[in-house]
């Protein structure tokens, strides 16, 4: 920089010579010495970060005397001011504030000596931003399955940051190695394991040593086989309760029998796990194990379980999972959480009224709430928001709307949407690998003689990755998510400015094979969004949010107490984002409010409140309720919706190719527009989503230009495209349904007794209703035919009860396939059985599982081929479905696998 320096002083001795008339010298007086100014060095420019602490050190002297002051200044032209704390050598330290934007401070050091003259350096601070946007999560192994065969693992995760990152370690706290991390768009640590539980911790660095923390605990044993992950169909039990039920399953891919034991955190035997069909166990041969227990809670905290799996050779044990025990809140207890909400609002209203300064009513409401007796922790955020949590654990949060915006929201209550009702999946989901860890099973494959049984998935992904050449989407059903187009509940609705306007319309108008809006969960004039529309977006490739946005919590991790419940919710990142549901909770009659359908994820920190019972949606609930994506694209249209990854890394770790939001408060009109280009150049030019959103951003700029700036962030894969048009997952190897749509019992398996999927892992099975599912299933997904396509081939396997016995009766359970044109729904060619057309052909076998009420036979693996050259071209449905026909008693179920069309 331009240093203004200290102007030296030279003195020197003069000898003056004069004349007289008497040619006699005057006398020589010598002059005194002037004094010399004292010299100063302010030292070098600096740069730091926000947060940090700056010394000063100067450096000084005066060659004629002493120095008798030193004085610091600030430039009164600094937009932000600090405070200079001086000592008895001159060094000057102060701590930058918590700035948003680069900044510079200018200070003047004023050295005085003791004969009062000055000299003055200068020096400048340039400061950057502290962290904020630090964020690491672990993606496939680690994540979503936690046991492996091998002792040596990879570990695999994505990261944000604002800055460059110093490191990621990865510890095992079993055998106190530790691994620097590869970093590069994400990172990889190759990790040696002992047998049992292994301990993992992940620290991330950032270049201003902020850092941040994840762990995870992954369970080794060389005979490992388990196939899915353990789970339970509850997280939380409440203390006081009586004993509840819970059913608890594993899948297992041994072929020795072993058996499965539930043991409890103290390893005491607790409950068989059996694969019998017998409920709790819906299907017999399945691989799938199933149990049942009674548990009550009798105090606050975790109940954990492992099984145990015994063979006559070998014992080893899955990993642990735990459910919540937790003090139910009273109603006495929500009514004065929602109160803090209230009065944040309040006072930040009342603050407003003769001021715009954001920032500082939210100091004042903070004042406010934390004088309450029933606030434990509370904090501000950036821009005038606030956030806190309660003595019970109860987390809150409260920003202004600002005007344009997708801010919060502001309430006027008017109608509650409906009690939600639906639980998180327990479906088995099946080990698969994910693209940031391809092999990531970590389990050795299983052979018999007839066929490879449960081969490894991340062998059968591998096999499959040289014939990918470019990265789809899996899925084009689109689902839009709008609880504030004309939401009864609130002022702040989006209106025509919705992305329901623009994105999904534009899906819509183009009737494209690549994309179909398939579904739409929106509030216009009522309130028909409820929390279960944010549950499962398994079957989707396209999902688009449009509402309003925050993010809290920054800071309260290193506050948290045991007593306020689990806080692995904030594990991860330095804060959360926060999306908002357009819900509010319902109220008695007396006013008070009501949480039934609501506790279980307030308990888990999977949603919180703010004023008037409105309900905001935290990551741990995305993390809780869906199971796995087919490499969707994820819009997070809504302000500060990725000010960090703490949202978009769950999406990662779900399976999303790409999440696409803002940093900032985002102007509607920019959100808008810009998630509008970015879908209309995808499914026009087939453009990449990294093109598509250069092509946003050159037509729109980088950021909104509004106030906050806000900035279009993505995450994820750059090169990823929308579908083709063309059917995925017909081979069912994604160990998911997918893009198949499912009406009943659909699902997918990976043996029914000593039947294998005729190729690869997994194959698909249609039922009139197995287990707990009572309707008859179908699974449906439309695609449009290539010019050239002419023939449709699959392989199916018939199992009924109802064979021989009941062959030429009235019970005639049938099995069809039909693919039909979806604008001329009549036009269709398929292939259609039934259990009497069977029996006529004979050759049944008897099979080596049971249903329900009794004996099983089947057809064997049959392959059919259809000729489908009269739907070439068009936009068809692929329906597969089973029929109940005659009784609802005796089952029959479908196994079809390798559908093939060319």
């Amino acid at each position: 920089m331009k240093r203004m320096s200290a102007g030296a002083l030279i003195a020197s001795t003069l000898l003056v010579i004069s004349c007289g008339s008497d040619n006699t010298p005057e006398p020589i007086v010598p002059e005194l010495p002037s004094n010399t100014a004292p010299t100063v060095n302010a030292g070098l420019d600096q740069s730091t970060y926000g947060n940090k602490t700056v010394v000063l050190t100067p450096e000084y002297a005066d060659v004629d005397g002493s120095v008798e002051s030193i004085a610091w200044l600030q430039a009164s032209t600094d937009e932000i001011s600090v405070a200079l704390q001086v000592d008895e050598t001159g060094n000057a330290t102060f701590t930058v504030p918590d700035i948003y934007q680069d900044t510079s401070l200018n200070f003047q050091i004023e050295v005085t000596d003791n004969e009062g003259a000055v000299s003055t350096d200068n020096i400048s601070v340039a400061a950057v931003p502290a962290e904020h946007s630090l964020a690491l999560s672990i993606q496939g192994f680690g994540h979503s399955m936690k046991v492996t065969s091998q002792s040596l693992v990879s570990l695999a995760g994505v990261y944000s940051a604002d800055h460059p990152l110093q490191s990621i370690l990865v510890t095992n706290q079993k055998t106190n190695i530790t691994t620097a991390a590869i970093i590069d768009d994400g990172w990889t640590a190759d990790v040696s394991l002992l047998e049992g539980d292994n301990t993992l911790n992940i620290t991330a660095v950032s270049a201003d040593n902020t850092s941040i923390n994840i762990s995870t605990v992954v369970t080794y044993y060389p005979s490992i086989d388990f196939t899915t992950a353990l789970q339970f169909d509850t997280s939380v039990l409440y203390v006081g309760d009586d004993s509840t039920e819970v059913v608890v399953s594993i899948g297992s891919g041994s072929v020795n029998s072993p058996t499965l034991t539930l043991l409890n955190d103290a390893d005491e035997d607790v409950t068989m796990l059996l694969d019998n069909g017998t409920l709790p166990d819906e299907i017999e041969g399945d691989g799938i194990f199933t149990g049942k227990f009674d548990i009550a809670a009798l105090a606050q905290g975790e109940l954990c379980y492992r099984v145990k799996a015994t063979t006559t050779e070998v014992e080893y044990a899955s990993e642990l999972a735990c459910i919540w025990g937790a003090n139910a809140y009273t109603e006495e207890q929500v009514n004065a959480s929602v109160s803090v909400a209230d009065l944040a609002k309040a006072t930040v209203d009342e603050y407003l009224i003769n001021s715009d300064d954001v920032s500082a009513a939210a100091e004042s409401a903070l004042a406010a709430i934390k004088a309450l007796d029933n606030v434990a922790e509370a904090s501000i955020t950036p821009n005038g928001g606030l956030w806190w949590v309660d003595n019970t654990g109860i987390l809150g949060m409260h920003h202004p709307n600002i005007a344009g915006s997708k801010s919060a929201g502001t309430l006027v209550r008017h109608s509650v949407a409906s009690v939600p009702t639906q639980k998180a999946s327990t479906a088995p989901r099946y080990y698969q690998s994910n693209k940031y860890n391809q092999v990531n099973s970590h389990i050795v494959p299983v052979s018999n003689a007839n066929n490879n049984k449960l081969q490894a998935v991340a062998n059968q992904v591998l096999n499959n990755v040289s014939t990918i050449t470019e990265n789809r989407i899996q899925s084009s059903r689109a689902v839009i998510v709008s609880p504030y187009i004309n939401n009864p509940n609130t002022n702040s609705n989006f209106g025509l400015s919705d992305d329901y306007f623009s994105v999904w319309k534009s899906i819509e108008n183009a009737n494209s094979c690549k994309i179909d809006a398939d579904t739409a969960f929106i509030n216009d004039g009522q309130v028909d969004i409820t929390l279960d529309s944010f549950k499962n977006f398994s079957e989707f490739g396209y999902i688009h949010f449009s509402t309003h946005g925050d993010n809290y919590y920054q800071g309260l991790l290193s506050l948290w107490q045991d007593a306020w419940g689990p806080n692995d919710f904030l594990q991860g990142s330095l804060s959360l984002v926060a999306l908002y549901t357009g819900i509010i909770l319902p109220t008695d009659s007396n006013g008070d409010y009501i949480i039934d359908g609501y506790e279980n994820d307030l308990q888990t920190k999977r949603l919180a409140l703010g004023y008037g019972g409105s309900i905001v949606i935290l990551p741990a609930f995305f993390e809780h309720y869906l199971t796995s994506l087919p490499n969707s694209l994820v819009s997070l249209s809504a302000c500060r919706s990725m000010y960090n990854n703490s949202l978009a890394n769950v999406f990662l770790a779900k399976g999303a190719g790409a999440v696409m939001g803002y940093d900032d408060y985002v102007l509607t009109n920019y959100a808008q527009n810009t998630t509008n280009t970015i879908l209309t150049e995808m499914m026009d030019n087939d453009a990449t989503f990294g093109e598509a959103v250069d092509v946003a951003k050159t037509t729109y700029g980088n950021s909104d230009g509004g106030t906050n700036n806000a900035f279009l962030l993505t995450a994820g894969a750059k090169d990823l495209k929308l579908p083709d048009g063309q059917f995925t997952n017909l081979d069912f190897e994604q160990g998911t349904l997918g893009a198949w749509k499912k009406e009943g019992d659909g699902r997918i398996l990976s043996q029914l007794g000593s039947t294998l999927p005729t190729g690869g892992s997994f194959t698909g099975i249609i039922s009139t209703g197995l287990g707990y599912t009572t309707s008859s299933g179908s699974i449906v997904q439309e695609a449009c035919l290539v010019d050239s396509v002419t023939t449709l081939s699959f392989n199916w396997n018939f199992f009924s009860e109802e064979f021989l016995e009941y062959c030429g009766s009235q019970f005639d359970d049938s099995f069809s396939v039909a693919l039909c044109d979806v604008n001329d729904p009549d036009n269709c060619v398929g292939f259609e059985t039934s259990v009497n057309e069977l029996c006529e052909i004979g050759q049944l076998t008897a099979a080596d599982i049971s249903f329900d009420e009794g004996d099983v036979h089947r057809t064997g693996w049959l392959n059919q081929v259809v000729d489908i050259s009269s739907l070439a071209g068009k936009k068809v449905s692929l329906n597969i479905s089973a029929s109940d026909v005659g009784d609802s008693i005796y089952d029959s179920a479908i196994l079809i696998d390798d559908i093939i069309i060319e």
